[in-house]
């Protein structure tokens, strides 16, 4: 009986341990591997898809391959992913971030981490060209009668039901594309559209025909910094991307990277420095 009894009392302390020495948090996995699963979505300046070479371009997909390079990683780009899926796909493993331009909000924030941003991005009210009825008071949007065009899962419906509960939302799937709001707003679809300026700048660009503008008189509904998504308890992973980002923005690395590709401050806001250097 005795024996027995130290039996059952040896294998209560070494379960434990041995559970302990399987687990392996995402950082180390990462580190042990090598390699960062991501998952994207394809949204023209940040990421996509060449279709003539099939390689990826974009400003973001630079700054991610790049801190990934600093890090001794290598990046597998998994899956393109919708945005109203980001979290399940991380947290049932199939990635490890979400690693192509990320808006946190509040909603997010109960679900995912979030690097330090490197652009941030004003999200503006656009209407048809000459169409002046919510000019000076973007209140007038919250009507019944008033539609705002919204792509599944972005960050339209959230601007939306925060702030104009009352209009209708007219929402496009996720996989027709940012660019989809924007043709709605020309065709008369819907009235307005909630739109980051920098994509809108890109679209009219190559597309002189679309006339939309911004509601003059009115502020940028908001302001997102654009970030990579990781899910809850990495934070060793989100500080390591954190350290890697800093020395890239105070090395003036990001302002090059943004120079690149044509990003100007209107659509694109930039990091500021936390500090002053001057010679006397």
């Amino acid at each position: 009986m005795k024996s027995f009894l130290l039996f059952l009392a040896l294998c209560c302390v070494c379960v434990p341990v041995f559970a302990g020495e399987e687990e392996e948090s995402g950082y180390e996995r990462v580190m042990r591997t090598g390699i960062l699963q991501c998952g994207y979505f394809s949204w023209p300046p940040y990421m996509w898809k060449n279709p003539a070479s099939g390689e990826f371009d974009g400003f973001f997909y630079e700054y991610t391959e790049t801190v990934a390079a600093r890090m001794g990683l290598k990046i597998d780009w998994v899956s393109e992913v919708v945005y109203g899926n980001i979290y399940q796909e991380i947290q049932s493993g199939k990635i490890d971030a979400f690693c192509s331009g990320i808006w946190p909000t509040a909603g997010l924030a109960k679900l995912l981490d979030f690097t330090i941003p490197i652009t941030y991005n004003p999200v503006l009210a656009f209407v048809r060209a000459g169409d002046h009825r919510f000019d000076g008071d973007i209140i007038k949007l919250n009507d019944p009668a008033v539609k705002i065009a919204s792509m599944e899962g972005s960050i339209a419906g959230v601007i939306a039901a925060n702030r104009f509960q009352k209009a209708k939302l007219v929402e496009t799937p996720q996989l027709s594309g940012p660019s989809s709001q924007i043709l709605d707003l020309a065709t008369g679809k819907v009235d307005v559209a909630f739109i980051d300026w920098g994509l809108v700048d890109q679209y009219l660009s190559t597309n002189p025909e679309i006339k939309v503008e911004p509601v003059a008189g009115v502020r940028p509904l908001n302001v997102w910094g654009s970030t990579i998504a990781f899910g809850k308890g990495n934070d060793a992973l989100v500080n390591a991307v954190n350290t890697v980002t800093q020395e890239m923005i105070y090395s003036g690395e990001i302002d090059d990277l943004l120079d690149r590709y044509h990003l100007d401050s209107k659509g694109f806001f930039r990091p500021l420095r936390p500090y002053s250097a001057s010679q006397k």
